[in-house]
C-alpha cells in the first residue's frame, strides 16, 4: 500500500494511506472511493463489503488494529461505496 505524508495544515503526523478507488463499486459510475464504503463508530471501522477484496486490504487491516480499533465487514463481497456508514 502506498502511503503519502499528511499535509502539515493537517496537524497529523500518520501517513496516509492510499486505497486504488478503482476497486470500489459505485452503481452508476466508473468506480467509489473508500471514504464512501466505510464508517467508524468508537473503536470499530464498518465496511460495506470485504477488505480481502482490495490489493491493499491486508496492510489496511493491519493499519486499522495497530491503531487498536477493529474491522466489520458487512458481507464477504467487494466494497461498495454506498455514501459513507452513518449511526444513529
Amino acid at each position: 500500500m502506498r502511503s503519502i505524508l499528511s499535509p502539515p495544515i493537517w496537524g497529523l503526523n500518520e501517513p496516509l494511506r492510499l486505497v486504488d478507488p478503482r476497486q470500489i463499486i459505485l452503481q452508476g459510475h466508473d468506480y467509489g472511493f473508500f471514504p464512501g464504503c466505510c464508517g467508524i463508530m468508537d473503536d470499530t471501522v464498518v465496511v460495506c463489503g470485504s477488505l480481502k477484496y482490495l490489493k491493499e486490504g491486508r496492510e489496511l487491516k493491519k493499519y486499522i488494529r495497530m491503531n487498536n480499533m477493529k474491522v466489520i465487514e458487512l458481507y464477504d463481497g467487494e466494497l461498495v461505496d454506498v455514501g459513507s456508514v452513518f449511526f444513529i
